[in-house]
């Protein structure tokens, strides 16, 4: 893994989070255009992105400690 990339990580997995997300959303209402769906598995989409942003700050957590 190139190093540059791990202290940039940050920005990259944020991105990366935010498209799969929208594609997520997307994809959702595409199965249920009330969103019922979304209300069934998560309680809103900011609720399933606090925890995509705690997973990205989990694997980051050891880069940060080297930096």
């Amino acid at each position: 893994m190139n190093n540059d990339r791990i202290c940039t990580g940050d920005f990259v997995l944020d991105e990366a989070a935010k498209q799969w997300l929208s594609h997520h959303k997307s994809c959702l209402a595409r199965q249920r255009s009330d969103q019922e769906l979304v209300a069934k598995y998560y309680k809103s989409m900011d609720d399933l992105y606090k925890y995509a942003k705690e997973v990205k700050n989990r694997i980051m957590w050891p880069h940060k400690k080297l930096l």
